[in-house]
């Protein structure tokens, strides 16, 4: 599969505006937005779909966990795990069966930078009730070693 070029992802986005199924969830405080979690049907995911980084584990239709964002003034707050359990409910009442990740593998009391926490850290989805199903989701340029947890609905 070729990637697309920007005409594709601008026609992607606007299907995307007008679809009920939202690409992602926000956090609110108040009436400001200091989070987001990106999540979907694997499948809508092309550059997932084609990774050779993070392994397709089977052939389910599982949901996926991309990233999250959270305001510098907001993070230490509990909004990604907020936007953890967010989603857990969001996918389960979308008809997705399994909701997989790909975080940070980080030991005890480990300090990580927020641009490589993006997609999230081992622990916070281990405590969600997620279980690792693979070790071998890692760039072997990058710093941090990733994992997929899976979590069933």
């Amino acid at each position: 599969m070729a990637a697309a070029k920007v005409p594709q992802l601008r026609e992607r986005l606007h299907e995307q505006a007008l679809s009920p199924q939202p690409p992602g969830l926000v956090a609110f405080d108040g009436e400001r937005a200091v989070g987001w979690v990106s999540l979907g049907p694997r499948t809508d995911f092309e550059r997932l779909v084609r990774s050779r980084v993070i392994p397709t584990i089977d052939d389910r239709p599982v949901w996926s966990i991309v990233c999250f964002a959270v305001s510098s003034s907001a993070r230490g707050h509990g909004v990604a795990r907020s936007l953890l359990e967010a989603a857990i409910d969001y996918a389960r009442s979308s008809g997705a069966d399994a909701l997989e990740a790909y975080p940070v593998r980080v030991g005890d009391g480990e300090a990580i930078h927020p641009d490589a926490a993006y997609t999230g850290t081992l622990p916070m989805f281990q405590r969600a009730g997620f279980e690792i199903i693979a070790d071998n989701a890692s760039d072997p340029s990058s710093s941090h070693q990733r994992v997929v947890v899976r979590r069933e609905l």
